[in-house]
């Protein structure tokens, strides 16, 4: 015999979905590098609500939620999954020496974003090439780093970002210490065309 969830089950059930959802939406948002006002502006939902929304603290309706998805560019579906679409960049590379947290993955139209936080200690990382159309984005928060095309890498420091094409081989190298940063990857995914011609 099956038994339903009592009121407070059911609550802690609403409470950790909107956390998630919220969680979810300040990734893709932050990924997108669009504020708060910015969103609200391209949603015309209330720059409060979506701010309530991200901390959790407000259940979202599917209104709301549809209107943020479709400013930012990305299906429903990417607001609503926990666990998001299959990674499709290779951090074999960087875990030697290195502590690498995903923090979201989701598909857009054309492509998909994976967001990575990474606290790097001294050492070159080369990472061989992505998907054609792949490229980074790195977000320095602490330190100084060398990357982008192994060819051409450039230095940057905190609060700065490089973007660079990772579709063929890149580096990542701490300069005089360890550092920490945010890796954007944006994998071009293929047309239906070319799926049906594969």
């Amino acid at each position: 015999m099956t038994s339903t969830p009592g009121p407070d089950e059911a609550d802690e059930s609403r409470t950790a979905l909107s956390t998630q959802i919220g969680r979810r939406l300040q990734q893709i948002r932050e990924a997108d590098g669009a504020s708060l006002a910015t969103l609200s502006e391209r949603s015309g939902v209330g720059r409060a609500t979506l701010s309530k929304v991200e901390r959790g603290t407000r259940n979202p309706t599917l209104d709301t939620l549809s209107r943020a998805s479709e400013a930012l560019g990305v299906p429903l579906r990417s607001l609503l999954e926990e666990s998001g679409p299959d990674q499709l960049t290779d951090v074999q590379a960087l875990t030697q020496g290195a502590a690498v947290e995903r923090l979201g993955c989701w598909d857009t139209a054309k492509d998909r974003v994976e967001v990575f936080r990474l606290r790097i200690a001294p050492g070159t990382r080369r990472l061989p090439p992505g998907r054609p159309g792949t490229r980074g984005y790195l977000t320095v928060v602490q330190g100084t780093m060398r990357a982008g095309s192994a060819a051409t890498p450039r230095t940057v420091g905190p609060g700065h970002q490089i973007a660079f094409a990772a579709d063929q081989p890149h580096v990542l190298e701490p300069v005089g210490g360890p550092a920490e940063c945010v890796l954007i990857m944006r994998h071009e995914l293929p047309t239906p065309e070319e799926l049906a011609d594969s």
